[in-house]
């Protein structure tokens, strides 16, 4: 597996831990989309906006950011 790839797999996971530490009662849904694009971005990944429940990074995001 490729070194984007393996980076990419753990800002996934850095994404979903710091997603999961934010929420807290009376924390907004729609606030976590804001959560998980900073840590992509920090991580020279870019989060594809999409409409719905789905946010995707892709390896070409690391490729792109180089």
């Amino acid at each position: 597996m490729s070194a984007n790839n393996l980076s990419l797999i753990a800002t996934a996971r850095e994404c979903l831990d710091e997603a999961i530490r934010v929420c807290k009662p009376g924390y907004l849904y729609r606030d976590l989309g804001n959560v998980i694009e900073k840590v992509a971005t920090r991580k020279g990944f870019t989060v594809n906006k999409t409409c719905g429940h789905l946010a995707r990074m892709t390896p070409e995001s690391v490729a792109n950011s180089a």
